[in-house]
């Protein structure tokens, strides 16, 4: 990837190779590697194999199987990706995060029943996380051509809520679908 400036790609890897140098193998060493792999030198692969090493010594650790699938998720593992999502929903299933991402990836899968019941099971677990909840699941009912359902629930978020531009854009997508332009 050549998101960032050729400056900045390389910035954090004295600390990482330090890192590597002073524990090999550790669990924190593989993610703390997997996240400077992935952010600073967007190397997907290789930073799957540090958060490899994460998983198995850190089996408790939400956020290292998180990252997992959300990189499996852009290298096209499917299955990987989705059991490690679960793992970390079933790790720390009160962070938005881990069924956020777990729906993206149903939804990619065009699985939309799963990435309903992923939401489902996230509003019983987050119901303070209701709002973007909602909003998401108004945007996967949308993406399966259920505009009613998409519309009920867009109409139960409070009236303010707007989610950085998201629910209006929601209201526009549904309104375009709907042909109705008025």
């Amino acid at each position: 990837g050549g998101g960032r400036a050729p400056q900045r790609r390389g910035g954090g890897g004295p600390g990482a190779a330090a890192a590597w140098g002073v524990a090999p193998g550790e669990g924190e060493t593989g993610f703390a590697g997997g996240s400077y792999v992935v952010h600073g030198l967007e190397d997907n692969a290789r930073a799957l194999a540090e958060f490899t090493i994460g998983m198995r010594q850190l089996p408790n650790n939400a956020e290292v199987f998180t990252w997992s699938g959300i990189l499996e998720r852009r290298m096209a593992l499917w299955t990987e990706a989705v059991r490690d999502l679960e793992k970390a929903m079933e790790l720390d299933p009160h962070n938005a995060l881990p069924p956020f991402d777990l729906s993206v990836t149903y939804e990619m899968l065009r699985d939309y029943a799963g990435a309903q019941r992923t939401i489902a099971r996230a509003l019983i677990a987050i119901p303070q996380r209701a709002n973007p909840l909602l909003a998401r699941k108004a945007e996967i009912a949308l993406l399966a051509a259920d505009s009613k359902t998409c519309r009920s629930i867009l109409q139960s978020l409070p009236a303010d809520y707007q989610q950085g531009g998201f629910v209006p854009y929601l209201w526009a997508r549904l309104a375009l679908w709907n042909r109705d332009y008025a």
